[in-house]
């Protein structure tokens, strides 16, 4: 029986984000009456573990490791569930442990675990805490905001002509169109199809050294600057507020000099980047690596009391509805998103009423208590037997 739950912070969080997620994972086990602990410190965690074992560790994107005995679950003989908010590629390494379940934010991981035959698997969409509050007495000081890395997609994309042959570009180049184009098609799908397809075509290709998962990364990352890009270049009569530092030399103010409304903030912390959704009427989400999950600021965003725009997936539509509760919007239709701002920020009450519901359905299906339940319901049979 699963009494004790023990949480470990990542080494390393981008913008701090997975230490805020686990700081108020735990907190939720402790509302859920488990003896729980919180270690932000890994191998200081290892040393009271070792002395007082949980019944189950939990942690996001990977496993701990200590350098010399390896994972700390094989250490300590004890289940590790690792919640990734990330593709699975990126933490293949941990399929190595038999003490091991994965946690995938979106049925796409998911789905190609289970295509490799591992079976320790299920899906924990992502959440937010309950407490956030939504202050919707408080003076909205930015009218859009958009918090994102800034991604040079296209010179990251002229790299891939360098570092792969010809056939096997073209195909990734159609496994994006296929990402952006068809709502249902995750490119991790979306890259394996038409890989397999040139690998048909030619069989000589299979003879190649090409690492599947760096294509999945390129593509990854690719769709992802994309899209942000994308989204802002649509909206040309609102000020947009983005908030994010670069991967790349280039940068958001350096890609976006020419277009005025788009104001360029320095980097913030997670912490902070809550306080921005805050005092924001609408929050820009890009996610459409997302096809069967949601990104956090589509949580964090409503319970935060401000409206959210995202890429439409078949997830999401099984809890909110377009203009009810959230504002779903096309890649195909992109042209449309600047009147969809414009009209949303001109009627206040329709605004509102609409951050009331999906903050409302948030509240209620999506915050950590609710994925506890969800772990007693789906997790805790299977360590079990």
């Amino acid at each position: 029986m699963i009494k004790k739950v023990d949480l470990i912070a990542p080494h390393s969080s981008q913008y701090g984000a997975l230490y805020h997620f686990t700081e108020k994972m735990y907190e939720a086990w402790l509302r859920a009456g488990y003896q729980a602990r919180y270690f932000k410190n890994a191998e200081q965690g290892l040393h009271v573990m070792e002395k007082d074992p949980p019944d189950l560790i939990i942690g996001f994107n990977g496993i701990p490791r200590d350098k010399q005995r390896g994972f700390f679950c094989d250490i300590l003989q004890k289940c590790y569930l690792t919640l990734l908010v990330d593709p699975y590629y990126r933490f293949f390494d941990v399929l190595s442990s038999s003490n091991v379940f994965i946690g995938c934010d979106d049925f796409s991981s998911l789905t190609a675990l289970k295509s490799i035959n591992y079976s320790k698997v299920l899906f924990v969409p992502h959440a937010v805490e309950r407490d956030l509050e939504a202050c919707f007495d408080q003076e909205k000081v930015y009218d859009v905001s958009l918090m994102a890395t800034f991604i040079d997609f296209e010179k990251r994309k002229e790299e891939w002509k360098k570092n792969y042959p010809k056939k096997i570009y073209e195909a990734m180049s159609r496994a994006v169109e296929i990402t952006f184009n068809e709502p249902s098609i995750s490119f991790i799908e979306a890259t394996m199809g038409q890989l397999q397809l040139e690998y048909q075509k030619d069989s000589s290709l299979k003879s190649l050294e090409i690492d599947l998962f760096a294509i999945l990364k390129d593509i990854e990352i690719y769709v992802k600057g994309k899209e942000r890009v994308d989204i802002l270049k649509a909206i040309h009569s609102t000020p947009v507020h983005v908030f994010g530092h670069t991967t790349d030399d280039l940068s958001w103010k350096q890609f976006f000099k020419d277009q005025a409304n788009i104001i360029i903030h320095a980097p913030i912390t997670y912490e902070e980047s809550l306080k921005v959704m805050q005092q924001s009427k609408i929050i820009l989400n890009s996610s459409i690596k997302n096809k069967y999950g949601a990104h956090e600021r589509v949580f964090s965003g409503l319970a935060a009391g401000a409206l959210v725009i995202t890429n439409e997936n078949a997830f999401l539509s099984q809890y909110f509805s377009h203009g009810l509760d959230i504002v779903f919007y096309r890649y195909k239709e992109l042209d449309q998103l600047d009147s969809l701002v414009k009209d949303y920020l001109m009627d206040d009450n329709a605004r509102l009423q609409m951050v009331e519901n999906g903050r409302d359905l948030v509240m209620t299906y999506h915050t950590w208590d609710e994925r506890i339940k969800m772990l007693e319901r789906d997790l805790f049979p299977l360590i079990q037997t």
